[in-house]
């Protein structure tokens, strides 16, 4: 398990570390992609489970599961109110309506 502070110890990351080029690139194929923030307040339920649904509960399990520590209700109405900055306009997508399937319709090639 985790140091509490442990994404506040300065001495961690005092030198850069180099990786050599193919080492780079194999960590670049395997690493797991992170969801944007964008529209996130859109976007329940949240984490893989699905059970969260209150983006107020994820920050704060977040917070607890990073961070180590409990966040005040404060601190978690602050976060929500920035996530919800993020939240833009939806582009409006207009789905084509295509004919109906006849004898007469090309099939594609195999």
């Amino acid at each position: 398990m985790r140091s509490p502070n442990f994404c506040r110890n300065a001495s961690v990351a005092t030198a850069p570390v180099q990786i050599p080029q193919a080492s780079r690139r194999s960590q670049i194929s395997i690493a797991p992609a992170a969801p944007p923030l964008r529209n996130v307040a859109l976007r329940a339920p949240y984490f893989h489970s699905g059970q969260v649904w209150s983006l107020k509960q994820a920050v704060g399990i977040m917070g607890a599961d990073q961070l180590g520590i409990k966040l005040t209700d404060q601190d978690e109405d602050a976060i929500v109110a920035f996530l919800q900055t993020l939240t833009g306009e939806q582009p409006k997508i207009e789905l084509p309506i295509l004919p109906p399937r006849t004898d007469a319709t090309p099939l594609p090639k195999q």
